[in-house]
């Protein structure tokens, strides 16, 4: 089969490249932003591709290209299907595309693939054709040659700091909270003010502001629980949601369902900024992801962004490597236990649903709780052969039954009865 790539600037998508053409595939790469209209038209033709391939919800979303609306037009009229991989659900979109999505009209070329079985119910209230298909990871990670980091490590965590408008660094951890769910309500108050202005509703700030105040205590308690599964995240956030639906009518709660993800971004930042901070108290824990880390939590190491190799490094020489999923997924195992496994390191993750669908309780370590995190952090640091017998078992099955290879040929066989 003829298979065309849509990419822009992230590099990670030409992964996927490999396993098609290792299958026997003819893969071409069209590089969107890069080339005008009717270049993209030219080379589609002269390629004739049975189906295009893109990662999660690129390139439909207005706000990640120009070109979106007529490429979508463009394979509408050629016929011509798209395999959407890696979707995470909406929450990554833009604001443009989640409008999109609520309105049930997105593209119904597309084929969405995605990574969280928790999310197909979202799909098909959009009126669009899904399968569930798990993360992979590069089989090339079997054969790679990953050296020693710099620095000493014992327990260590990769990932995005708190947000920028985060400046003012905590005093105690007891600030956590309410810096966060002031986040919240600004981010808020500033996107219902531009929908009021772009919308030409009447409104003034004075009357959002006096709605929004109606949500506090909402907003306070849906901060205050300590989500530990998927559905008791989705409980409070809907319990949240009913609140605003009340307090704000419409327009004005179709607009706030759009921004809801930000619950789940801003919740998500909470309490891993939370957890990592009260395991900083009694814990060695390097974290990785940027310099926010080290002036938000007052930390004395530093907290650089890592290159691939030094990622690798960590994943693979870090003796307990912590992962945090974000609220957003909800059933599903996050690509970072993989990696981890397939650099040959320990991963120490919160459990969820999809979890050991993938792998055993003998091929990976998980936790429900921030207390049995602390403990297992503990036992496993103490017990080197426990955590070695683990990893290298988990090692195996990753490469066995969860590479690129593995999503590629399901993707395929999907594909092939779709056109």
């Amino acid at each position: 089969m003829r298979i065309l790539l849509l990419i822009g600037p992230d590099p990670w998508i030409e992964l996927y490249q490999r396993p098609f053409l290792d299958l026997g595939h003819e893969v071409s790469i069209l590089r969107l932003g890069t080339l005008t209209n009717e270049q993209i038209e030219k080379e589609i033709r002269a390629f004739g591709p049975h189906f295009c391939l893109c990662q999660s919800l690129f390139p439909f979303d207005p706000g990640t290209t120009s070109q979106g609306e007529f490429l979508e037009d463009l394979l509408s009229r050629l016929n011509i299907r798209t395999a959407a991989w890696m979707v995470d659900g909406f929450s990554t979109g833009s604001l443009p595309f989640r409008e999109r999505f609520l309105k049930a009209k997105l593209p119904q070329s597309v084929i969405y693939f995605s990574v969280d079985r928790g999310h197909l119910s979202l799909f098909e209230n959009a009126g669009v054709k899904s399968f569930h298909l798990p993360v992979g990871i590069s089989k090339e990670l079997e054969s790679i040659k990953i050296g020693p980091f710099k620095d000493k490590l014992e327990v260590a965590f990769v990932g995005a700091p708190p947000p920028n408008a985060l400046q003012a660094p905590l005093a105690s951890r007891a600030q956590i909270l309410p810096t966060f769910q002031a986040f919240f309500l600004v981010e808020l108050f500033e996107f219902l003010k531009s929908v009021i202005v772009k919308n030409q509703l009447q409104w003034t700030e004075i009357q959002l502001m006096e709605k929004l105040s109606i949500l506090v205590p909402s907003i306070t308690e849906f901060f205050q629980a300590d989500a530990n599964t998927a559905n008791f995240f989705e409980q409070m956030k809907a319990n949240l949601l009913q609140k605003a639906k009340e307090a704000l009518g419409e327009p004005l709660f179709f607009y706030f369902q759009i921004y809801a993800d930000l619950l789940d971004f801003s919740y998500s930042h909470y309490q891993i900024t939370d957890r990592l901070s009260r395991l900083s108290e009694t814990q060695n824990v390097q974290i990785f992801g940027g310099d926010r880390w080290r002036s938000y939590l007052g930390l004395t190491h530093d907290t650089p962004k890592l290159s691939l190799s030094e990622l690798y490094s960590v994943f693979k020489n870090a003796p307990i490597l912590i992962c945090l999923t974000k609220w957003h997924f909800k059933t599903v195992t996050h690509e970072r236990p993989l990696l981890t496994l397939a650099c040959g390191g320990f991963p120490l993750t919160d459990h969820r649903e999809e979890l050991n669908e993938m792998l055993s309780s003998d091929e990976v370590a998980s936790y429900s709780s921030y207390e049995e995190m602390r403990d297992k952090i503990q036992f496993y640091l103490n017990h080197p052969a426990e955590r070695n017998k683990i990893s290298a078992a988990g090692r195996a099955r990753v490469f066995k039954d969860h590479t690129y290879h593995h999503r590629a040929q399901k993707i395929l066989e999907v594909m092939q009865k779709e056109i």
